[in-house]
């Protein structure tokens, strides 16, 4: 059969328009896998500029300026090292910055750190950095009109938290507070504690403002929830508190002292130092044993944290079982390296003898800022309970070695659950409604320990987006 002649050449013709069409998608194809590489990269050095320039903030002891311009310094200079020092910081515009950022703090005119784009948190918990937009020539698409794609990332870094505040919401009366003492008592209660006729049991009632370094949240600010006293008892009160002053003498009328600042005074804001609170009245529900034990919330019990030598198995937890002796040091350092006159003590009473009579040695580790039963505990300027709920001041805070958890106690005296560290447990059904505590003198404790006891501890921070 003949072919027609006017179809001679329309392969060819298909084929050369195929290979055009088929380059050109392999360029198009280049130029988006360089443009996704950029991207990449742009998002890795988003991420670790964010991150290098919050470990800034971290131990960082100058005013908040230098804190922030320390924290602009490193990221700024992360970013410039890997992608080159021309970007443009001053026109950059991050519409989803965070509450601040160098425009509050550098002026354009004096400062090139003048930037929207580097934005943190007011509390330093939350970092974000958004790259100023870089161009990147195209090796093909410029042929159709594409000379340049641009290519941008942000990063967005948050605080993660080793360790809650140290202070625990139990009050000790003022007087001379020494030995085994009941930081939390109940209507029935061991030998050890004393009767309590004024409807207290101990309880504080701090009010949660919210950490975002610790994860917590307002309460709404009203108090008297079991579940404040849970957390707080978890993770230690999440805000800062402050020795009352000595005047008035007898600290009462507090609600209306000028010269006091009261716990829901500065909730949910926290602008100063608590040095007054709520008493709480009543014996709460299983706020020990979810305090201390089993956890609220996201927050896990006080007991379980960290990685105690030695631990016991309460009821399916295991919790810290390592005495207080076994923090003593073997000599006393502020003695000349002598022998520490209380290493050789195990025994509770003759522990808490010895801390007493050597009140003013140096007689315990370092390593003892890592047990979860060390705590602090405001004393009071009120020498005796208020009857029902009223306000109490602090005279000052009072380092203690949570001991022995009762439950189950009768009016004679005895209890059917007794839970000390390093002892025979006797363990029953029953929730703990008392714990007792050993007072440990300041001196006793190093002040490297003392003072940085109870600070949320930050030990890093990480990308959250």
């Amino acid at each position: 059969m003949l072919r027609r002649s006017d179809e001679s050449g329309a392969i060819l013709v298909l084929f050369a328009l195929s290979i055009v069409v088929m380059f050109g998608f392999m360029a198009i194809a280049v130029d988006v896998a360089n443009a996704y590489n950029q991207r990449r990269e742009s998002q890795f050095v988003a991420d670790v500029s964010a991150v290098g320039g919050a470990l800034q903030v971290i131990d960082n002891n100058g005013a908040k300026i230098q804190v922030a311009g320390d924290l602009v310094d490193k990221t700024m200079q992360i970013a410039a090292s890997n992608l080159g020092p021309g970007l443009d910081w001053s026109s950059c515009e991050d519409p989803d910055r965070f509450a601040e950022d160098a425009t509050d703090y550098f002026t354009v005119s004096i400062d090139s750190e003048y930037t929207e784009c580097v934005s943190w948190s007011s509390d330093f918990s939350e970092v974000r950095v958004k790259l100023p937009n870089r161009d990147i020539d195209t090796f093909f698409a410029g042929l159709i009109g594409f000379d340049t794609v641009s290519v941008g990332a942000f990063a967005e870094v948050g605080q993660v938290v080793g360790g809650g505040g140290g202070v625990l919401p139990f009050g000790l009366l003022g007087g001379g507070t020494n030995g085994l003492v009941c930081l939390k008592t109940g209507p029935q209660f061991p030998s050890e504690c004393d009767p309590n006729v004024s409807g207290n049991f101990n309880f504080l009632d701090f009010r949660i403002y919210g950490n975002t370094a610790l994860g917590t949240v307002s309460g709404g600010c009203t108090g008297g929830t079991v579940t404040t006293l849970k957390e707080n008892i978890a993770h230690g009160i999440d805000h800062d508190l402050a020795p009352a002053p000595s005047t008035p003498i007898d600290h009462t009328g507090i609600k209306n002292s000028a010269n006091i600042i009261r716990d829901d005074d500065q909730c949910p804001d926290n602008s100063q130092d608590v040095q007054a609170g709520l008493t709480e009245t009543g014996n709460k529900q299983k706020v020990l044993i979810d305090g201390f034990v089993n956890g609220i919330g996201a927050f896990p019990g006080r007991l379980t944290l960290g990685s105690p030598a030695r631990s016991y198995d309460y009821g399916g937890v295991p919790i810290d079982d390592v005495g207080l002796w076994e923090y003593l040091r073997d000599t006393d350092a502020s003695a000349a390296g002598l022998q520490n006159v209380c290493a050789k003590e195990t025994d509770e009473a003759r522990i808490i003898a010895c801390v007493q009579g050597n009140a003013s040695s140096l007689l315990f580790d370092d390593s003892i800022a890592g047990s979860t039963r060390l705590a602090r505990v405001p004393t009071l300027w009120q020498t005796t309970w208020p009857s029902g709920t009223k306000y109490v001041s602090f005279e000052g805070f009072t380092f203690v070695y949570l001991q022995t958890l009762y439950g189950g106690c009768k009016n004679n005296g005895t209890c059917s659950l007794e839970v000390s560290p390093n002892e025979t447990h006797d363990f029953t059904s029953a929730d703990p409604v008392v714990i007792t505590a050993i007072v440990i003198p300041d001196a006793v404790i190093s002040a490297e320990v003392k003072a940085n006891f109870g600070v949320p501890r930050v030990t890093t921070y990480a990308i959250t987006r």
